[in-house]
């Protein structure tokens, strides 16, 4: 069973932070794994019920897809350059020849999936 919630919500045009249900604290800590949106689980031990866990780069299993535009193939935890966002790692990749996209962290600018066709990375 899974338990979900949001970190932030837009409410009257206005992005406003959302705590978890208090009814989450019923729970026993022992039943629960937090983990992020990539999948990796949290470290929550030296955190107080109204601080957030601080985000760190997800882990990237070496068995990733693999994608190709122009030749070029990517995979998870490989380092590529972009020309706007900078150095990132790529995280995710999916579909194949036009419709290919890779997800990438930048150490800049976050997180952001984008199109290989358009993207212009090249591996660093």
């Amino acid at each position: 069973m899974f338990l979900v919630h949001c970190e932030s919500r837009m409410t009257f045009g206005r992005t406003e932070i959302a705590r978890p249900s208090r009814f989450l604290e019923d729970v026993p800590k022992t039943m629960l794994q937090e983990i992020d949106v990539f999948g990796q689980e949290l470290d929550v031990r030296n955190s107080s019920k109204y601080s957030r866990p601080v985000w760190t780069p997800p882990v990237v299993p070496s068995s990733n897809g693999k994608s190709e535009a122009g030749g070029v193939s990517y995979h998870g935890g490989e380092k590529v350059k972009h020309p706007r966002f900078g150095e990132g790692t790529v995280v995710g990749v999916s579909g194949e020849g036009n419709t290919a996209e890779v997800t990438v962290i930048f150490k800049e600018a976050g997180a952001k999936r984008l199109s290989l066709k358009f993207a212009n990375l090249s591996k660093v």
